[in-house]
């Protein structure tokens, strides 16, 4: 949904909803007893179930042009909860035999803007932030019931300088920080200590590039390097 605030830009709504489960039965039947192997646990049947159920809420604000500069900014918040079951032999016992039952809870509230200064009639300066509060509430039921609330935050920045050359082709520089949230460890049974919580994954990453546009022809040239922290 689009909303013209006239002298004020523009205001969006993005609003997205998930549901799904997926229940998959795989026989592994592949011994020389044939298909009724499972009976004598010659073979192995494999019954894996997921749901999710996800909500998605963004409102985004996008400014006129105020003299050299343009703004846009915004908030989004996410939900979900997910839910995977597996089970063995469930041809034999109509409830298999269990050996994994998990469940994952996750908030996510962010917000976000970014400024566009046209320093010159060449260069375009653009400066970025967005803030990220991620609550997380999972649990693991079966083999080892475990519980566990973790909440993680991050600030992540972003700098860019973009210079046109010509009327065609631009050059920029960009620097930014990525940010891959934790996990709370409750599906990490091989860790050590067991169910270790995962730290989140960090990145500054550095940018060089040309971008040329032409009628009849569009050209990319860039240059990365990622530093990543955990």
């Amino acid at each position: 949904l689009n909303a013209d605030l006239g002298d004020y830009g523009t205001l969006s709504s993005i609003t997205a909803w998930t549901d799904s489960e997926a229940d998959n039965l795989t026989t592994l039947n592949h011994s020389q007893g044939g298909n009724t192997c499972v009976t004598t646990f010659a073979c192995v049947d494999y019954a894996y179930r997921m749901y999710t159920k996800a909500l998605s809420q963004e409102l985004n604000w996008a400014s006129n042009q105020i003299g050299i500069v343009n703004f846009t900014g915004g908030v989004f918040f996410y939900r979900q909860r997910q839910g995977t079951d597996t089970d063995i032999q469930r041809t034999v016992d109509a409830a298999g035999i269990s050996p994994r039952s998990v469940r994952f809870g996750v908030e996510s509230y962010a917000a976000y803007g970014q400024a566009n200064v046209a320093a010159t009639e060449r260069l375009t300066v653009v400066l970025g932030a967005r803030y990220t509060y991620e609550p997380h509430d999972d649990k693991t039921i079966v083999p080892t019931y475990v519980h566990r609330k973790e909440t993680f935050s991050s600030f992540i920045p972003r700098v860019s300088l973009q210079y046109a050359l010509t009327e065609q082709l631009n050059a920029y520089a960009t620097y930014s920080v990525g940010e891959k949230s934790g996990l709370s460890g409750v599906d990490n049974p091989g860790s050590v200590p067991p169910y270790a919580k995962i730290k989140p994954e960090e990145n500054d990453a550095y940018e060089l590039g040309l971008k040329y546009a032409a009628s009849r022809l569009t050209a990319n040239l860039s240059m990365f390097y990622y530093d990543y922290k955990n």
